[in-house]
C-alpha cells in the first residue's frame, strides 16, 4: 500500500476534526481511526509526522469551536450532554 503524503493526511485531519464538531461519537471513533492508521504507513510516509500531521488538522476545526462555547459560558453543558449523559 503506498503511503499518503502530508498533505491527503492533512486533509483527512480536517475531514475528521469537521465530523468531530458534526457527531461527537462517531467522529471521535472515525478520528481515532485515522490518527492511527499513518502508524502503519511504510516509514518513507514518516508514521509519527503523519499522524501528527492529522492530529494537528483536526485540532485546527475543534480549538476554535471549544474557545468558541468557552466564551459564551456554554462548555460545561455541552461536556454534560455530549460526555456525560450519553454514558449514563
Amino acid at each position: 500500500m503506498p503511503a499518503p503524503g502530508l498533505g491527503r493526511l492533512a486533509v483527512a485531519g480536517a475531514l475528521g476534526g469537521a465530523a468531530l464538531l458534526c457527531k461527537q461519537d462517531s467522529g471521535a471513533t472515525a478520528l481515532l481511526t485515522l490518527t492511527i492508521v499513518p502508524l502503519a504507513l511504510p516509514p518513507a510516509a514518516g508514521r509519527l509526522r503523519g499522524s501528527h500531521v492529522l492530529s494537528a488538522a483536526a485540532l485546527a476545526f475543534g480549538l476554535p469551536a471549544l474557545a468558541y462555547f468557552r466564551a459564551a459560558g456554554a462548555l460545561p453543558d455541552m461536556w454534560a450532554q455530549t460526555v456525560v449523559m450519553p454514558l449514563l
